[in-house]
């Protein structure tokens, strides 16, 4: 045969054999599942591990809370300013009595008044304490003056058959009260409140020395004519206070706001006033039936 015989011969066998090599491929692909991998694993090595499922998405964050829409802060209020001390109520007076006039006013001190320090004790600490104030000044509200004594010279005296007392008491080492008076001809009242030895005395014109062991002593003193008694205690040396025995019942003692009134009848009348520290004056005042004269008193500080 010729060369072309040849090679014709030889693609139809090798043709053959192809196909027939493609259909036992073909057959042993169909025995396999249609799960099995492309490529088949070497024999004796370890089977393929199945693939991992797929991780979860992770959850998103929570979201951030929205800021609250920025509010434009309240001015500032500015603080009340603090309200002044209340004044005290004012006290309430008795009707004028029919025929008379009233005056009436507050006696103050003018400028700074000086601050009294206490006064030191140095015995019978028990019953007297360790310091007693300093009553010689007594300021109180609105710059008043507590223990100022204002009275009408010529004012009506005592009515007949009448009996004028002032009780004074020695009371925790002190005189109480420590300015009184009372018209004349009348009666100190003395009285040892304390459980001490008192040896009280009195200069003037109605001088004494009394010895009051007690607690209850009482000594009656009659006064029979005007004057001042400055009472003082011997052992005791802080303690002192004042009466004055007046020939007039028209008198009256400052309130610790330093408020006085006086019932007089109508006319020009001499208002006269006494403290122990600032001093004494004397005023001319009118007084009208039924109505109030008002007549404060500045009194210079010292």
């Amino acid at each position: 045969m010729g060369i072309k015989s040849s090679l014709q011969r030889w693609s139809v066998l090798g043709g053959a054999s192809v196909c027939a090599a493609l259909l036992l491929g073909c057959a042993a692909r169909a025995d396999l599942p249609a799960s099995a991998p492309a490529s088949a694993p070497d024999a004796g090595g370890p089977a393929p591990s199945p693939p991992a499922p797929a991780a979860a998405a992770p959850a998103p964050p929570p979201a951030a809370p929205k800021p609250a829409a920025a509010q434009s802060a309240p001015a500032a209020t500015p603080p009340a300013p603090a309200a002044p001390p209340a004044a005290p109520p004012a006290r309430a007076l008795p009707p004028i009595p029919a025929g008379l006039g009233r005056i009436a006013g507050k006696v103050t001190v003018a400028g700074l008044a000086p601050k009294l320090a206490p006064i030191p004790v140095g015995k019978d600490m028990k019953i007297c304490g360790t310091s007693k104030p300093d009553e010689a000044l007594e300021i109180g509200p609105g710059g008043g003056v507590k223990s100022a004594l204002l009275w009408d010279p010529q004012g009506p005296p005592p009515a007949k058959g009448a009996k004028p007392r002032a009780r004074v008491a020695l009371l925790a080492c002190q005189v109480v009260p420590h300015v009184s008076a009372t018209a004349v001809p009348g009666e100190l009242v003395l009285t040892n409140e304390d459980g001490l030895f008192h040896n009280i005395t009195a200069a003037g014109d109605h001088a004494f020395s009394y010895a009051m062991p007690i607690k209850g002593h009482v000594i009656p003193t009659k006064l029979k004519k005007p004057g001042v008694l400055k009472l003082e205690s011997k052992n005791h040396p802080w303690m002192k206070g004042y009466l004055h025995a007046l020939p007039t019942t028209a008198f009256m003692i400052t309130e610790a706001d330093g408020t006085f009134y006086l019932d007089l009848p109508p006319g020009k009348h001499t208002l006269q006033l006494w403290h122990e520290r600032l001093g004494e004056r004397k005023d001319q005042v009118e007084v009208v039936a039924g109505e109030t004269t008002l007549h404060d008193l500045a009194l210079a500080a010292r």
